[in-house]
């Protein structure tokens, strides 16, 4: 076999070079042949197989030469990697050469098979396992050891690297999904729980447990507050809280059959609703406190003329103070003490309004404007026979006006502006006989204006601007003879004025502007000699105006501006009594009269008309407060020098 011939010529070369070797050389191949043998006896090689295991000397007359001292001379001086590691093995006459020639301390250990390792004699169907080489202790070289290895053989699963990762990745997902269901229970559980109340000490209780210890006999009270309002004997009720005070509390310390035992306890009330027992306190004069006395700065409230809201501040008697409650301030009282107004405005009230006061069965006015109450009307209040005005403007009230209110039949005063009621005015209205003043304005109502309310032949004050009121003005208009103030400005009303305006003779103020009224003025309208204040601004009223506007000797104020009035302006020269005339934006001819520019005849403070261009105005006027552009409809101020320029 070639095979066989290459490895027998190189191990005879390399023992003809090696003759001069020392001793040790010698004694390793000794050692190396030794083990050899004891090697092949363990794989159970026999006799006869030996004999052919023997080495047999190689030609020197070889083709192959290995330079062996060249590579003797790079190896190490370790024994265990001085020389080549050399061996033969003849299995069924086959030669196998193997070696490291000193390149590593050890080889790496072999498991299982050995792919592409030559084919050893009779072990080449034992899968071509690696052969272990046995050790004795007493040798100081390293061989590598084998180990014997199962093919079919698998790790513990606890070492699997698959499995630790599969099984961490469960654990996580595990863990996640059980956070997102704990968590998903506690939010389920509080949306499905109600959030269990703060326990409120039950002061009345314990109130009523010390009283008893102190052999106070409190039930003589509690029957006349009872008859009054049957929540006083609720130990929680804010009503009890007010028992508590006149019993307990009160510096004038009443006893229980006092006469103003049941006025002082129903105002004592409405303070502890107001403030819920002094925790929204009022903007002045409040209980005092200890170090406080009866008297207080009380801001008043007040409206200038230009609608600004100021506040007064005056003298006055603290409420829950030892002063009788008819000192308190805003409490008004008749010389037998009996309360007969109860006027609490701007003081920052919230809440709804109380419905207690309704027992104040003497009560003939009730003011709470300018506060922030908010809720419906108190119904209740229309039961009250003595009352005369109602006057809660200037709230947040809601709803619709209730109708029982229209059986009132004494009440003169009612104002509820500025608030938020919506809804329709019934014809019910006209039952008010005795109404004097009915102040609607600044709400929602819709609908038409109720031709029964001109049937109340006492009204003075009518005020229903700024609300969504559409259609015309009822000619029922001309039956209030003891009308004095008329206001529908800002609604959504047509048509013309009707004629019958004429007819009120006591009418002072009419305001109609904006809206969307047409037609000329009526020549019955110039016949009101009391007229000092004519609003018709913003509308789409047009014609001339009548020579006999001039009758109107009392008007002062004179709003006629954006709309489309024609012919000349010299029928206002003879109003001496304008302060204000808005005349710009119509299609008024002609220069303004000259008289109305002589201050040493009249006071006109407001003068506009179209004197814009300066150069070539459509009405020059050389005392105009303030000149308007018909095209742009832009009004510029006039100063001095502008007017000196021009002028």
């Amino acid at each position: 076999d070639p095979a066989d011939n290459y490895y027998e010529s190189k191990f005879e070369s390399l023992a003809n070079k090696n003759n001069d070797r020392s001793r040790d050389d010698e004694e390793y191949f000794s050692r190396l042949n030794r083990k050899v043998q004891e090697n092949e006896n363990a794989v159970g090689l026999n006799s006869s197989d030996q004999n052919n295991d023997e080495m047999d000397p190689v030609s020197k007359n070889t083709e192959f030469d290995y330079d062996y001292e060249e590579d003797y001379q790079n190896t190490s001086a370790d024994v265990g990697n001085t020389y080549d590691m050399e061996m033969e093995a003849q299995v069924q006459n086959q030669t196998v050469m193997v070696g490291d020639h000193g390149r590593a301390v050890a080889p790496e250990p072999q498991y299982g098979q050995t792919p592409g390792a030559p084919v050893v004699g009779g072990i080449a169907g034992d899968d071509q396992l690696a052969v272990a080489i046995a050790i004795e202790e007493e040798e100081d070289e390293y061989y590598q050891s084998a180990t014997i290895y199962d093919p079919a053989a698998k790790p513990p699963f606890l070492k699997n690297r698959r499995f630790r990762l599969y099984a961490g990745s469960g654990l996580c997902v595990c863990l996640a999904m059980t956070a997102l269901i704990i968590t998903s229970i506690i939010l389920f559980r509080e949306q499905l729980v109600p959030p269990v109340p703060e326990i409120d000490l039950d002061r009345g209780a314990i109130w009523e447990a010390q009283m008893k210890e102190d052999n106070i006999d409190i039930e003589k009270w509690f029957i006349q507050f009872e008859s009054a309002v049957p929540s006083a004997s609720n130990t929680m009720s804010i009503a009890h809280r007010a028992a508590r005070w006149i019993i307990s509390e009160d510096p004038m310390k009443l006893n229980s059959y006092a006469g103003n035992l049941i006025q002082r306890y129903l105002l004592a009330l409405f303070y502890f609703t107001t403030t819920n027992d002094g925790e929204r306190p009022w903007r002045s004069c409040n209980k005092p406190k200890s170090d406080e006395n009866s008297t207080c700065i009380h801001e008043r409230f007040s409206r200038v003329a230009n609608d600004t809201i100021t506040y007064e501040p005056d003298d006055a008697i603290r409420w829950m103070s030892e002063e009788h409650e008819c000192n308190w301030v805003g409490n008004i009282c008749d010389d037998n003490l009996k309360l007969r107004a109860l006027h609490v405005m701007a003081q920052n009230i919230t809440g709804t309004i109380p419905e207690d006061l309704v027992n104040l069965s003497l009560l003939q006015s009730l003011r709470l404007a300018y506060n922030n109450f908010t809720g419906p009307l108190p119904i209740v209040y229309a039961s009250m026979r003595q009352l005369l005005s109602l006057e809660v403007h200037g709230n947040n009230l809601t709803g619709t006006l209730p109708s029982e209110y229209f059986s009132a039949t004494l009440l003169q005063t009612l104002n509820i502006i500025d608030n938020k009621f919506t809804g329709t005015i019934s014809n019910d209205i006209g039952k008010l006989e005795n109404l004097k003043g009915l102040h609607l304005a600044d709400n929602y109502f819709t609908g038409t204006i109720p031709s029964d309310i001109f049937k109340l032949e006492y009204l003075a004050f009518l005020q229903l601007q700024e609300n969504i009121f559409h259609g015309t003005i009822p000619t029922e208009i001309g039956n209030m003879l003891q009308l004095q103030e008329f206001r529908c400005e800002a609604n959504q009303l047509t048509g013309p004025l009707p004629s019958e305006i004429g007819l009120m003779n006591n009418l002072v103020d009419f305001r109609a502007s904006l809206n969307k009224m047409t037609g000329t003025l009526p020549n019955e309208l110039y016949t009101n000699s009391y007229l000092g204040r004519l609003e018709l601004y913003s509308n789409y009223f047009s014609g001339t105006l009548d020579p006999r506007i001039s009758q109107l000797k009392e008007l002062t104020y004179l709003y006629l501006s954006r709309n489309q009035f024609t012919g000349n302006m010299t029928s206002l020269e003879s109003l001496y009594r304008l302060k204000l005339a808005w005349l710009h934006l119509n299609q008024f001819e002609g220069s303004l009269p000259e008289k109305m520019c002589d201050k040493s005849q009249r006071q006109i403070e407001i003068l506009q008309t179209d004197c814009f261009p300066l150069k070539t105005p459509p009405n020059a006027c050389p005392c105009c407060s303030a000149c308007c552009d018909r095209s742009t409809e832009i009004c510029l101020i006039m100063d001095d020098d502008l007017k000196y320029n021009f002028f």
